[in-house]
């Protein structure tokens, strides 16, 4: 009895967020609505959840793969975008890496989108067929939403080189005004402006 009403239950809601798309015709509403219902199926089934992505052997792979990937990605990024030479990058390219590792691991996520949508495709069962297209939507949103942080973190990376920046180098920065070494011809200062900008001036500075 139990087992019914709450699949009664559940094939309501699955109703109502399909109805929401048709009837107020709110995509956002809808999308939020699918993140939502996923998120609280996610967590009733916690237990199986668990047991798929535990730690394992495969996974680890996985992720040193990503990271190594992530790491030369950092290197590359801030080598091509500011034209720093990769012995003069330390700890900002280790904190960037956390930040592409975020993009790598987002495959995953586009993956789970593909099944569930073909799950979806194939069940002949109505309800069942919009329940798995929800979960193919919820990791759709959940993808883009990581993308589009990505894209913002990309605008403020320079906030990260500060972590290689010293007041006392070679490049003989103004005083109160750290600097990163990018060639052996000159560096980068860092200028902090009201209220929480950041400018970055390059200048002549030969290195001994």
């Amino acid at each position: 009895m139990k087992n019914n009403q709450a699949e009664l239950l559940e094939n309501t809601i699955i109703a109502v967020i399909v109805g929401s798309l048709f009837l107020i015709q709110n995509i956002p509403l809808f999308a939020a609505l699918c993140v939502l219902f996923s998120i609280c199926k996610l967590w009733e089934n916690r237990a199986e959840v668990a047991k798929e992505f535990k730690w394992t052997w495969q996974l680890f792979v996985t992720s040193a793969i990503a990271l190594f990937l992530a790491k030369i990605s950092a290197t590359h990024h801030f080598n091509s975008k500011y034209g720093i030479y990769p012995e003069y990058l330390n700890h900002s390219v280790t904190a960037w890496t956390a930040v592409t590792t975020c993009t790598f691991l987002t495959l995953p996520l586009l993956w789970n989108c593909l099944k569930f949508f073909l799950i979806s495709l194939w069940e002949k069962r109505l309800l069942k067929s919009l329940k798995n297209g929800i979960y193919a939507i919820a990791f759709c949103v959940m993808w883009y939403f990581l993308a589009i942080a990505h894209d913002q973190a990309v605008k403020y990376d320079r906030w990260l080189l500060m972590l290689d920046t010293y007041h006392y180098s070679d490049c003989h920065p103004n005083q109160g005004s750290p600097a990163i070494r990018k060639n052996r011809e000159s560096c980068y200062r860092f200028i902090w402006k009201f209220p929480f900008e950041l400018e970055i001036q390059e200048y002549h500075s030969l290195k001994p």
